[in-house]
């Protein structure tokens, strides 16, 4: 009697959890350039842009290292941080969006990659920036932590062949500091597709180990540096592609990640709101593999190269500029005289979503908010991140179905 009264308990109660966790979602995460509110004009993004009701995390990018000591993460306080786009600013989203969950980066291009490979070399520096991130959290009540490190062990960037392993016992250590600090918060490291870069850098089973989640950066696949024109998102390989690049795609970078031991429920699918552009060498050739000169032209808000915001884009298509689409990539490019842009529209992000319902990830990952349509210049505001956040609310959350209970979440949609 006493068994079956168990037994009974131990149903309900696995019944009552099964139904508190499918009223959770997917996630959506949505990257907060820090410097877009230096753009002129329409193109500034503040953190009073940020919406409600569609991210259920945003990433603050980026926070830097300590100027006094090069060990810790900034050591910024709340009351010293004035920025109207800072830490502090941002930690008080919560009091604006209820149930968000707010985290920090570091990391990033302008990043000297040398100073995270000095941070994980010894056990002691490893220590000192561990208690400076659980401080800096306490110190702003933020949700989590990123790193956006671009790439451990790539001598390009100053990296060593240690890399690799330090990167993944720093991983380890900050994990258990984040743990006794008693908060629940999440440890998540944004990374790449490409095979070479996990062989030099990421040891993917210990990595997914210790983190929450792993964010995939499967775009700017292609650009300018190789040459020629092609779209920057591709899902798999084309025939006029190199040997290089043939399996250097969206499908096939994730495919990569889960077959080195990462669980699918631990990877979210990175998209982006930019497009990659490009000036041809002969405006009669303007189809994909293309021989260019270079870089495009800059965005008029933007202003860098290589790359334009989707709402300058969608400007350029309500202008006439020619549209096509890679049938077998399945991403859209269009093009006028000697320019041409590799992009993602709605079209091209319906595969990425059902690639992450069809694998079980977790969720999405949308870089950046700032290069959305957040104004509606061409219609409605936020056009991107509106679509991913709309189906990711019909996805049930793949940590808690593939990871807890190790349920086929494909089976959902049959």
């Amino acid at each position: 009697m006493i068994s079956l009264k168990l037994s009974v308990l131990i149903f309900v109660c696995l019944v009552n959890s099964i139904e508190a966790i499918t009223k959770e979602n997917a996630m959506t995460v949505c990257y907060f350039s820090n410097w877009a509110i230096f753009r002129p004009g329409v193109g500034r993004y503040t953190l009073d842009d940020v919406p409600g009701g569609l991210c259920t995390h945003v990433m603050y990018a980026f926070v830097g290292f300590s100027e006094s000591s090069p060990n810790k993460i900034t050591e910024m306080k709340p009351a010293d941080d004035v920025n109207p786009n800072g830490l502090r600013k941002f930690s008080e989203l919560r009091n604006r969006i209820p149930g968000i969950k707010l985290l920090v980066s570091v990391g990033g291009w302008g990043q000297d990659s040398k100073k995270f490979t000095t941070v994980i070399s010894s056990a002691a520096n490893r220590r000192q920036f561990s208690n400076s991130v659980v401080s800096l959290l306490n110190a702003f009540e933020l949700d989590g932590f990123n790193f956006q490190w671009l790439w451990p062990g790539h001598a390009g960037r100053g990296g060593t062949s240690e890399d690799k392993t330090n990167f993944a016992l720093l991983l380890k250590e900050l994990s258990g500091a984040l743990e006794v600090d008693g908060h629940g918060r999440e440890l998540t490291v944004t990374a790449p597709i490409e095979e070479f870069r996990l062989n030099e850098g990421y040891a993917v089973a210990d990595v997914c180990r210790y983190v929450d989640f792993v964010y995939l950066t499967a775009y700017e696949l292609r650009g300018p540096w190789n040459n020629f024109t092609d779209v920057h998102t591709p899902m798999q390989g084309r025939v006029f592609e190199p040997e290089t690049l043939k399996h250097f795609n969206v499908m096939e970078g994730v495919s990569l990640w889960i077959r080195r031991g990462c669980p699918a429920g631990k990877l979210v699918l990175g998209v982006t709101t930019q497009g990659v552009t490009y000036t041809l060498k002969d405006s009669n050739k303007n189809g994909l593999g293309a021989p260019i000169e270079g870089a495009g032209e800059k965005g008029e808000f933007t202003a860098s190269e290589g790359f334009m915001a989707f709402y300058e884009i969608c400007k350029r298509i309500q202008n006439s500029w020619t549209i096509n689409r890679d049938g077998t990539g399945k991403v859209p490019f269009i093009s006028q005289n000697d320019q041409w842009i590799g992009y993602d529209d709605i079209e091209s992000l319906e595969l990425k979503v059902n690639l992450v319902k069809q694998k079980g990830l977790a969720g999405i990952m949308i870089y950046a908010l700032d290069m959305d349509d957040f104004h509606g210049i061409c219609g409605r505001r936020y056009p991107i991140l509106e679509y991913i956040s709309a189906e990711m609310k019909k996805v049930p959350s793949a940590t808690n179905y593939d990871i807890t209970f190790g349920i086929d979440r494909e089976s959902y949609y049959d």
